[in-house]
């Protein structure tokens, strides 16, 4: 009997052992194993980079487009460093290094850029989107434009220059979408987009002078960019980027940029390549001051717009056709006032209520063309034609 309980115990044991084992192993499967992974094991595919490669999506038409006008354009537009002489709080002469752009015009190595980029300049270089780099030389330009054209020379078996294509700056239209090409911050060869976001724009240049059909748009323009293209989307030259608005000084673009239209940079560049020096229209006047409502009440003009000539040179185009300037000065309180002469009120058309329109626009002509002046003159309307001479005053 002993013996037979024995055995039970010794059967029971073995069950309650194995019935651990069963659960512990459960257990164990369980803390090591996902049991959805239990039931389905499955494998993330391997790319096949051979098969998206040969799957990739061609540019846009519009991608396309912007990607041939870099190609075409961008080696016509080079990197310009300049170096100046300065001097620091002692006296001591140190050479200082800026930067630019400019723009082939022709395999000549005729290059344009602004007046800026080259100024007080002692020592010119020219490095090409190839790397090439040339020393350049300042052949002209003019500070009231701020343009310059400056010039390398290349070796005879050098490989050709690419030039810029030009293009027609005259009837640009808002919102035309245009590319600039520069080298900001030294980034040579950058290439950005936007559109023009107005014309007849009027910016001030370094000398002083207001420059006016100035082009403003939106596409990228920093430091640097000076000097560089803007284009049209036919990839061809329609401004010289010239300035940004920097309302926090720091030299950030804020999507306001400036561009010189090109019509009149090519007139003054052809000047210079032709001749070597730039050829002004002259017409020998000073305009006074420009007439308003309240300075007609005050001085008693019978005109409220209008600019007054205060004084004729001797032996000019303005003196030959019979302009007549302002020779009585009326006081008006601590003011004394020119009257008496010429008061233009429109040339060619156009009505005369700007000093710098006018200056523009004379300087827009060449010497032999004349300019149809209308005048009042002790309240009468007179048309003197002016016909302009020449003048290499800057």
């Amino acid at each position: 009997m002993a013996k037979y309980a024995r055995s039970i115990w010794i059967a029971l044991s073995l069950v309650i052992v194995l019935a651990v084992a069963v659960v512990a192993g459960v257990v164990v499967t369980g803390l090591t194993q996902n049991p959805a992974e239990s039931q389905t094991e499955t494998t993330a595919p391997a790319l096949d980079l051979a098969s998206a490669a040969s799957e990739a999506m061609p540019p846009l038409p519009s991608e396309q487009r912007a990607i041939a006008i870099y190609k075409k354009a961008s080696p016509a537009v080079v990197n310009i460093t300049s170096v100046t002489v300065t001097m620091d709080m002692f006296m001591n002469a140190y050479p200082q290094e800026g930067a630019g752009s400019g723009v082939i015009l022709n395999s000549d190595g005729y290059i344009l850029t602004n007046a800026h980029v080259v100024a007080n300049a002692n020592k010119l270089a020219v490095t090409l989107t190839d790397g090439r780099t040339y020393d350049a030389k300042l052949v002209g330009g003019t500070k009231s434009k701020d343009m310059a054209l400056i010039k390398i020379n290349l070796e005879p078996d050098d490989k050709p220059l690419t030039p810029i294509q030009l293009g027609d700056s005259s009837n640009l239209q808002v919102g035309q979408t245009v590319y600039a090409i520069g080298n900001p911050f030294g980034f040579y060869s950058t290439f950005t987009n936007g559109i023009i976001s107005s014309t007849g724009r009027s910016l001030t240049t370094p000398n002083g002078r207001i420059m006016e059909n100035v082009i403003q748009t939106d596409a990228a323009i920093n430091p640097g960019n000076s000097g560089g293209a803007l284009l049209d989307s036919s990839g061809r030259l329609i401004g010289i980027n010239t300035a940004i608005f920097n309302p926090s000084r720091q030299g950030q673009n804020v999507g306001i940029g400036f561009a010189l239209p090109i019509n009149a940079l090519k007139r003054l560049a052809n000047d210079l390549i032709s001749t070597g020096k730039i050829i002004r229209p002259y017409l020998g006047i000073q305009i006074g001051y420009e007439m308003s409502p309240e300075l007609a009440k005050l001085v008693g003009a019978p005109v409220k717009t209008g600019l007054v000539i205060t004084k004729v040179v001797e032996g000019s185009p303005a003196q030959k056709a019979g302009l007549q300037p302002a020779e009585t000065m009326l006081r008006r309180g601590n003011l004394m006032i020119p009257t008496g002469g010429d008061i233009v009120v429109s040339y060619d058309g156009k009505i005369a209520n700007s000093a710098e329109a006018f200056v523009d626009y004379i300087e827009s002509k060449r010497p032999g063309e004349t300019v149809n002046v209308k005048v009042i003159r002790n309240g009468q309307a007179l048309t003197l034609n002016l016909v302009l001479a020449a003048s290499q005053a800057e």
